[in-house]
């Protein structure tokens, strides 16, 4: 691989944070208008928070994943068992695909309303979880 070679170096013209030159030095690369955000952003955030964030995403996503495979095997189990009763005549409504569509139809929307509650109760509670979960500004 051949080596790279920098025929010359500039000084930055802008400020990276808002993309403004006006009260940018470049020779220090400080910017008096975001020298303030940089400060309040380095305080609030730690690595403590960081961890309890990232286990508060992790347990969501969790929960969505269990709720995905769940409403695979509930939607399995309810079609197989309409379908293997005795007593149901041959037609439309005695496929997989009608009866697929009747539950994404009728009780889809139900389980989506519950897991946007139990998704929702868990932001809430994990926020007041002991030790962590509080966001600054």
């Amino acid at each position: 691989m051949k080596e790279l070679k920098i025929n010359s170096e500039f000084l930055p013209t802008r400020c990276e944070i808002c993309h403004q030159s006006d009260v940018f030095d470049p020779v220090s690369n400080c910017c008096s208008r975001c020298k303030k955000i940089e400060i309040i952003q380095s305080k609030n955030i730690s690595s403590k928070t960081i961890k309890t964030n990232r286990i508060r995403v992790l347990s969501i996503i969790g929960t969505i994943l269990t709720w995905v495979i769940g409403c695979g095997v509930y939607a399995y189990v309810s079609i197989s068992n309409f379908l293997s009763m005795p007593d149901i005549e041959p037609g439309y409504e005695s496929t997989w695909d009608f009866q697929l569509a009747m539950f994404f139809i009728f009780r889809f929307p139900i389980l989506l309303i519950i897991l946007i509650i139990v998704v929702g109760l868990e932001y809430h509670f994990l926020g007041k979880a002991k030790g962590g979960f509080k966001f600054t500004k």
